[in-house]
């Protein structure tokens, strides 16, 4: 599986993940699915589970610690977690999952 494709399938996971925890069912997340902002279901506490269980995740394939929020910029409104696709370019350019 390619790097980027692996990544998308993670934050895809991660994603139904906390979907699951607050009882939203979404028939598909896609590349333009929302994280966060106005069109995003999770909650504040469901965002961090999410963030946790992806960084742990990334963690887990890297072997290395994993941070995604070092930076506050990453929370701007076309930051990162704006979107899948966002998210996956950010994950793609910090961090060494070659």
């Amino acid at each position: 599986m390619r790097v980027s494709k692996q990544i998308e399938q993670i934050i895809i996971d991660s994603l139904q993940n906390s979907y699951q925890t607050i009882g939203e069912s979404v028939s598909e997340i896609d590349l333009n699915t929302s994280i966060l902002g106005e069109n995003s279901v999770l909650t504040s506490v469901t965002f961090v589970f999410f963030l946790l269980d992806l960084e742990e995740k990334l963690g887990d394939i890297t072997g290395e610690s994993i941070v995604l929020t070092e930076h506050p910029e990453v929370f701007e409104p076309n930051g990162p977690f704006s979107s899948v696709q966002k998210l996956l370019e950010y994950i793609s350019s910090t961090c060494s999952l070659e």
